[in-house]
């Protein structure tokens, strides 16, 4: 009995910690989601490949609208393409 316990732990841990390392990614920097250049004055989302070149207004929460509003478009699209019936 104890031996099922032990093992039921161990299998829930290893599983517990793949599914948080697929949450969290690599870290690589091929999984970016945005890029704010101070220098140059920019900011990017690459999930849907947008630049914006006034990071002042950005950092103040002014236009981010079109950041939003471009993630929705594309989460609406990924919804409907994944709807659609192969036939």
């Amino acid at each position: 009995m104890f031996f099922i316990i032990l093992f039921r732990l161990v299998v829930w841990y290893t599983w517990g910690h793949v599914i948080l390392l697929a949450k969290i990614g690599s870290g690589d920097r091929s999984e970016r989601i945005r890029t704010y250049n101070y220098p140059q004055g920019r900011v990017t989302d690459h999930r849907v490949g947008i630049t914006q070149h006034s990071i002042e207004n950005i950092m103040q929460g002014e236009g981010l609208d079109h950041f939003i509003d471009a993630l929705i478009s594309k989460q609406e699209e990924e919804a409907l393409a994944s709807l659609k019936v192969v036939g």
